[in-house]
Parts: C-alpha cells; sequence; structure tokens
C-alpha cells in the first residue's frame, strides 16, 4: 500500500472552511451549538491523495467513498474503505488516510462538532467500520453535499453555515439511522424504533414533549416502547429525555455566554426557577455556579510515533 503524498489540489475538487472570523459567532449562536461543519469537501479520484494527523483533529471527521479505493490506518488498523462505503474518525484519535496508488478513491468528506455528534461516532465506531451504504441511500448523500457545496458557495455566511450545517446532519442521520446495511453494533441489541425515538427526542429536546408524543411519532404504544427502551438504553423515555436536557444545558453553559434563562428555554423549561432545581439535583450545583467553575480539559490520547511528513492543521 503506497502512501505519500499530497493533501489537497486535485481536479475538479470542492474544499470549504468556515472562516476564522465566521468561528467567533459559532459561540453565541443556539442554531449552531448543537451541531455545525467546520471543513467541507470533495476530492474527485484523487491520485496520491494523503493525510495524517499524529494527535488526531479537534472535530469529528466523516468520509464518504463514492468510488475507488483507498485506506484509512486508525488504532494501528489499517481500514480498507471502498466503494458506498464510510466511516467516522472521532475527534483527538491519531489517524491517517491515503488514496489506492492505481484506483484512487473520489471521496466527500467534512469535519463536525457540537453536542449531538457523539451520538454518531458512537453508532458507527471505528472497530466495527467501514459500514456500508444502501444503494438507494448513495445519490441521497452526494445530493446533500453537493447542496451544502452550494449553499457556502454563494458566501461566508452566519445563516449559509447554518444551512449547510443542517445538511451535513442530515447527511449524518440519513447514514446511521436509515442506513439498512449499517452492521450492527457488536455486543449491543439495536432497535429502529429505539433508535427513531432517541433521534426524535434530540431533535426536539426545546419543545414540551410527552411519552404519548414520543410513542406515536416511532407508530409504537406507549408501553411497548416504554418496555423497548428501558430494556435497551436503561431508562424510561422520559427519564432519558429528562437527562438529555440536563446534559445539553451542561453544554450550552460551557459553548456559549447566553444567560441562564435563555438556556433553560434551549432545553425545554419555560421556568428559569425550575430548571434552576432541576439542574441543581442532577450535577448537584446551580447553573451560575457551573458556569462560572473551572473546568478540567479531558485527558488527551497517548501520543503515536508517526514519519514526520505532511503534517497539516488542515487537509
Amino acid at each position: 500500500m503506497e502512501r505519500g503524498g499530497k493533501p489537497h489540489g486535485f481536479a475538479g475538487q470542492v474544499l470549504q472552511m468556515i472562516p476564522s472570523e465566521l468561528k467567533t459567532l459559532v459561540r453565541s449562536t443556539p442554531a449552531l451549538c448543537d451541531f455545525v461543519f467546520t471543513d467541507i469537501g470533495r476530492y474527485p479520484r484523487a491520485y496520491r491523495h494523503y493525510y495524517r494527523r499524529p494527535h488526531g483533529a479537534e472535530e469529528q471527521i466523516l468520509i464518504v467513498c463514492e468510488r475507488g479505493h483507498g485506506w484509512v490506518r486508525i488504532d494501528e488498523r489499517d481500514l480498507a474503505l471502498g466503494p458506498d462505503r464510510f466511516m467516522i474518525i472521532p475527534a483527538g484519535v491519531a489517524h491517517e488516510y491515503w488514496a489506492a496508488h492505481d484506483d484512487p478513491w473520489t471521496i466527500s468528506w467534512c469535519h463536525f462538532k457540537g453536542v449531538r455528534c457523539d451520538a454518531f461516532s458512537l453508532l458507527a465506531p471505528t472497530d466495527q467500520a467501514p459500514f456500508a451504504i444502501d444503494a438507494d441511500l448513495i445519490d441521497r448523500v452526494r445530493s446533500l453535499f453537493t447542496m451544502a457545496f452550494d449553499i457556502v458557495q454563494r458566501g461566508y455566511t452566519l445563516y449559509h453555515v447554518v444551512a449547510a450545517s443542517s445538511l451535513v446532519h442530515s447527511i449524518l442521520s440519513l447514514l446511521i439511522y436509515d442506513n439498512a446495511r449499517l452492521n450492527p453494533l457488536q455486543g449491543h441489541v439495536r432497535n429502529r424504533h429505539v433508535e427513531k425515538a432517541i433521534a426524535y427526542i434530540g431533535a426536539n429536546i426545546d419543545r414540551a414533549l410527552s411519552l404519548a408524543d414520543i410513542a406515536h411519532h416511532v407508530g409504537l404504544s406507549i408501553s411497548r416502547l416504554t418496555q423497548l427502551f428501558s430494556s435497551l438504553v436503561g431508562l424510561a423515555p422520559m427519564s432519558y429525555l429528562a437527562r438529555e436536557r440536563i446534559y445539553r444545558a451542561c453544554h450550552y453553559l460551557d459553548a456559549t455566554e447566553l444567560p441562564v434563562a435563555t438556556v433553560a428555554q434551549m432545553v425545554g423549561y419555560k421556568d428559569p426557577f425550575y430548571f434552576s432545581r432541576v439542574f441543581k439535583r442532577t450535577i448537584g450545583i446551580a447553573p451560575r455556579r457551573y458556569r462560572q467553575q473551572e473546568h478540567v480539559p479531558p485527558p488527551q490520547p497517548a501520543n503515536r510515533t508517526v514519519p514526520d511528513t505532511h503534517t497539516h492543521s488542515r487537509r
């Protein structure tokens, strides 16, 4: 497997990155706190494409191979990525990837981050990758990528970033939740109704959801949904919703400077005083104190020894 080459610069490529001045607005924009793309592109027949990050990336990375072949090295494993296959590289994980010399891949890719990102990488773990894509799904994924490219190419505005981020989120949702060929997670039982309920809760966490609303959305009775959800998730649906609201609030308090009352509304609490009581009961401290305290950053993965060539902050 020949490696080494260039990170970008291919005929017909698309390469778009959010400008630095826009990134400063992301923290104060509610629509981008949950999920935002930072880089997006398509490399057609990317001959000699090669990239490595010895310390990983700050964001998660989605790579969708449309045709041709290439490899992704992660956790000392070389994963062959062929046509109609995808994988997600988690943030902070050392990796490198390269196109096959005799049949270079055509890939669409994006970097993304936000509180709703972890669910995607957890449901598509690297030790199960790469994942196949339904034949009738790959065209929809390509179309959504193209729509995102077109939006950003019309101008780097905050509104365009919000719109394009929504499309990238849709791409990931299709690949994870509407992809019949996604391999079951090893050691875990998956259920389409439960996954649909979790996605619905995440997308509507600012609304006054009832158990009946969730059950109706997934097409199950309340009792059947509660039984399935509790057995597979370990929590009843409404307990899961309450927990996710507080976890989402923690993210907003960490990642934005929005008032506590606004954060309360964003996670479904109209009464900020009631929100504060629930938050303190769950986390142990009040929201304002949580925001003021110093948070210890998570430990970084151990560095790997890699050749000192082609190190870039981006592709």
